[in-house]
């Protein structure tokens, strides 16, 4: 399947993202792949945050944090 410029952008975009969340584990760098106004959606027990600020740290302390102690 060929991809449009636009579909290739960002599926690298999407590549970096998921980089950083799972493989680098960096915060900053994650949301750096985000637009400004992100919000997380945690659907399987419906939490998240709707403004940066509550993404970040809902990103740091529920999924980085206790989706590892999850995994291990």
């Amino acid at each position: 399947m060929m991809f449009n410029e636009s579909q290739t952008e960002l599926a690298t975009l999407w590549e970096e993202h998921i980089r950083h969340e799972f493989v680098t584990k960096n915060t900053e760098d994650t949301l750096q792949t985000m637009v400004a106004d992100a919000y997380v959606n945690h659907v399987p027990v419906l939490t998240g945050g709707v403004v940066r600020r509550h993404s970040e740290r809902f990103t740091v302390l529920i999924l980085f944090r206790k989706c590892r102690q999850i995994r291990k």
